[in-house]
């Protein structure tokens, strides 16, 4: 359906992430200058003040296929501290009962030299209401633009005080 280009030009590219991949973890081990790019960097970011939109899919109540829409400004600090950037996160609910929520996020973080995102699944507790902030989740750098085009790692979210979040970033970033 889609010819021989498209495929060739598929598997070059299965080729080159094998190869990035190669290089990536055989350049990783001896090296001082390897070992530096390999230490993550820490960026914690607050978020408060969001502004929700939940869509509730057929059948009516909480189901799968439910979708919630959360953006918030991102802050230095949980009072107070300069805003920094733009959080958004859609979140879609993929299983309900049992006393148990799970969801998959896909969150941009939207900050002055570029944006992370980062996306994953989270469980919840609890399925008689929709919840739309966990106490804690935790999810996969998928990437981002600008100073964060290679970014990999981790990222951790902690409701702390009303509807303050902490987002704890665990960054690898490769220049």
């Amino acid at each position: 359906m889609f010819g021989k280009a498209w495929t060739l030009a598929a598997g070059a590219c299965v080729v080159s992430l094998l190869a990035g991949v190669g290089i990536a973890v055989s350049g990783s081990q001896g090296s001082a200058e390897a070992a530096r790019k390999t230490r993550p960097t820490t960026l914690t970011l607050y978020s408060r003040s969001s502004t929700q939109t939940a869509v509730d899919n057929p059948p009516g109540g909480q189901s799968p296929g439910d979708a919630v829409v959360i953006s918030a400004p991102l802050y230095t600090q949980a009072r107070g501290g300069r805003s920094v950037g733009r959080f958004e996160l859609h979140r879609v609910f993929t299983s309900t009962g049992g006393g148990q929520t799970r969801a998959v996020d896909q969150v941009t973080e939207t900050l002055s030299q570029g944006q992370i995102t980062s996306g994953g699944s989270n469980a919840f507790a609890g399925s008689g209401t929709q919840p739309l902030v966990s106490t804690k989740a935790s999810q996969a750098v998928l990437g981002g633009t600008g100073r964060y085009r290679l970014a990999r790692g981790e990222l951790s979210s902690r409701l702390i005080q009303g509807n303050t979040i902490k987002f704890t970033h665990r960054l690898y970033l490769t220049r």
